[in-house]
């Protein structure tokens, strides 16, 4: 029998010594048959051994051929189930396969599912919601460009923190749910999210707040609006006790953003940002009531001292 086999063009054969179909391997139960193979020598397409899939089909875990909805399905169902299993595959196409994630140097688009060469560095989702509460939290993060969760920043200290904090979230464009910084003692300024340029608040902190900000008492600085652009597709801004921070800063994000309009009245605290800064902000008075309104007050060994200037009849507050 074995003889018999060894006439045959791939070395498979039926029990009688029959030879199989050139795509079987292993043997076979008909001669000729490629749906009567006990192994198929390259892909299986519909119980049919075939040396590639046909058009419109891709290869799967490297043995059949699969659909495109049945790649897409993969891809959706991996996307909504994310929360409860973040080890699932958005599985995509590249060169005629249907795989678990695109290959180094490519992104993948979710409207065709295909894997397209990045333009510089490649994008990167993070799944889930971060919370950055030290550096080494921080660096677990280095190199994403989405958050597909919400972010949390309530770093209280370390050394070399701005730049630590650069390097590992620097690359951050996009946050999907909100950003929330709270009680980030060691914190001066935002500016290590440099590249940070929308946040959807697809999930919002109390459910009203896409930009939250608490309790942050050496941030004197958000971004330099000069250089930079931010956008808050949905959702409010809060800001509560973050004594060094001035409201003009508070009030530029606003404009920026486009969540001015969005705001209400108690989402900001006039009375507790900014009231342990130096904020200058030029502004002519012209009345007494003005005048009542605008004053700089800064405690020194427990005496409060209030500043005014008068200028040609009228008074200019130099700090509010």
């Amino acid at each position: 029998m074995r003889d018999a086999c060894d006439n045959c063009k791939n070395g498979a054969c039926s029990h009688l010594g029959q030879c199989c179909h050139n795509q079987c391997l292993g043997g076979c139960s008909e001669p000729g048959n490629a749906t009567s193979c006990v192994a198929c020598r390259n892909l299986q397409h519909r119980n049919i051994c075939v040396d590639k899939c046909p058009p419109g089909y891709y290869i799967f875990q490297g043995w059949r051929c699969v659909s495109f909805s049945f790649c897409q399905d993969l891809h959706n169902h991996c996307k909504k189930s994310k929360d409860v299993d973040a080890n699932c595959h958005e599985y995509v196409i590249h060169n005629e396969a249907c795989i678990q994630e695109c290959p180094s140097g490519y992104s993948s688009n979710s409207t065709t599912l295909t894997c397209e060469p990045c333009e510089g560095p490649c994008p990167k989702a993070c799944q889930g919601n971060k919370t950055i509460d030290s550096v080494t939290s921080a660096q677990a993060l280095r190199g994403c460009t989405v958050i597909e969760g919400n972010m949390v920043i309530k770093i209280r200290g370390g050394t070399n923190i701005a730049a630590e904090l650069e390097a590992s979230l620097g690359q951050i464009e996009v946050i999907k749910g909100y950003l929330s910084v709270r009680r980030a003692y060691a914190l001066v300024s935002l500016s290590f999210l440099r590249k940070l340029r929308t946040i959807k608040g697809e999930q919002l902190e109390a459910d009203n707040y896409a930009f939250y900000a608490l309790d942050n008492q050496n941030l004197r600085q958000l971004w330099d609006w000069s250089k930079h652009n931010l956008t808050i597709e949905r959702g409010r801004t809060f800001f509560h006790f973050n004594s060094k921070l001035c409201m003009s800063e508070i009030r530029k994000l606003e404009e920026v953003t486009g969540t001015k309009e969005r705001n209400q009245k108690n989402d900001i605290a006039v009375r507790t940002n900014g009231d342990q800064a130096s904020c200058k902000i030029p502004h002519v008075l012209h009345s007494k009531s003005d005048l009542l309104n605008c004053y700089l007050q800064i405690p020194l060994h427990n005496v409060v001292f209030t500043f005014f200037i008068k200028i040609r009849g009228s008074f200019t507050c130099e700090y509010c």
